[in-house]
């Protein structure tokens, strides 16, 4: 494991190359369901439109096909190399969606006809960066905790710990300062969920499709001004309790089946915006994957907050960030890594030697369990 883990780093064609290949294996591992096999294999079709393509892939995430299952009985009880949860198998096929044309006949354009947007806030998506302040910069060498559901854990000895903005009080944030913590405040910046106290400021037209695997959250229309208004009043809601940063998530929705016609400068000028408002309160902000935009969007955040980067091979593609001496904060879910050491330990020497700050955590990031890279 640890020759695969430190063999050459992966350019970005051969990385789609081995995505294709993946769903193709997908494809041979639903022999076993065939109506899971016809909707993968109606993905590579060359005149597959898009629309049918994201169905598809809905079918496929929800239907009876068991990727555990399938893997168990195709390596006769072996532990499966590959995802083996609907989870990882929704990243993956993320990953699929985003290829370009000449791999798959996939554009990051959804049907948004029954989701009109409302009036839309014209900003340039070429704005300069708020590059001069006074706010909170994390170093590369960082260190950080994760932990959004639950009574967080204060004993970790770390320097950053990255919580929810909405269900910690003032009072803990305060508590983490005295003992010489700096705080991270999370909010789902691209995604409505019902559950938060101004959920109702979110208007109908604006709540698109439901994010794969999370029934409560849909996705949200970024051309917004009402969105981008809600989200400032976030932004300020961070600064009156006193966070010294903002991890925004879910500003990756062009490359997803959103509901929305949303293109990558769409994204980007909502990105660059987020960011440049946080600056201007004085907070630092990071970037939650998004990896298609990370030259575009480095000049703009102060960190990066990634998932998975190491099971998907593509911790290399922060080379930018860690130049610029900027962290990358990065959580591993797969099971192995909790179970065996030795592929634990694979992954953290990994981790270190791209100086990339890795936790192992539970999915759910509720500090069941914590596994870190750093010494």
């Amino acid at each position: 494991m640890a020759n695969e883990l430190s063999r050459e780093r992966v350019d970005p064609s051969t990385r789609r190359r081995r995505l294709v290949a993946e769903l193709r294996d997908l494809i041979q591992r639903s022999q076993y369901d065939v109506s899971a096999r016809a909707v993968a294999q109606s993905m590579l079709h060359p005149h597959m439109d898009t629309g049918r393509i994201f169905g598809g892939t809905t079918e496929l995430l929800r239907g009876s096909w068991n990727v555990h299952a399938v893997e168990k009985k195709r390596t006769k009880g072996a532990v499966p190399r590959r995802p083996e949860t609907l989870q990882t198998t929704a990243r993956l096929m993320q990953r699929l969606r985003r290829l370009p044309l000449g791999f798959l006949l996939v554009t990051v354009v959804a049907c948004g006809g029954d989701h009109p947007a409302s009036t839309v806030e014209e900003i340039d998506p070429a704005l300069p960066p708020v590059e001069t302040g006074t706010w909170y910069r994390p170093g590369v060498a960082t260190t950080w905790q994760w932990q959004l559901l639950g009574v967080v854990n204060t004993t970790h000895d770390v320097d950053v710990y990255d919580i929810d903005l909405f269900d910690v009080p003032a009072s803990l944030i305060a508590e983490l300062h005295a003992d010489g913590r700096r705080v991270i405040c999370y909010f789902s910046a691209g995604s409505y969920e019902e559950f938060r106290p101004d959920a109702n400021r979110f208007l109908p037209a604006e709540r698109g499709k439901t994010l794969d695997g999370f029934p409560d959250e849909q996705w949200l229309d970024i051309r917004s001004a009402n969105v981008l208004a809600v989200l400032r009043d976030r932004l300020d809601l961070a600064v009156q309790k006193q966070c010294d940063g903002v991890e925004p998530d879910n500003i990756d929705g062009y490359t997803n089946d959103t509901g929305f016609p949303l293109t990558e400068a769409d994204q980007l000028r909502f990105n660059r915006t987020i960011a440049n408002e946080a600056h201007t309160r004085g907070l630092a902000v990071g970037l939650k994957n998004d990896l298609d935009q990370l030259a575009g969007l480095v000049r703009y955040v102060d960190f990066a907050v990634n998932e998975q980067c190491h099971e998907f091979e593509e911790c290399d593609t922060y080379g930018g960030f860690i130049a610029a001496g900027k962290p990358v904060f990065n959580a591993e879910y797969e099971s192995r890594l909790v179970q065996d050491a030795n592929s634990r330990a694979a992954v953290c020497a990994a981790s270190r030697g791209l100086n990339i700050r890795t936790l192992i955590l539970p999915l759910d990031l509720d500090d069941a369990f914590r596994f870190s890279c750093d010494p």
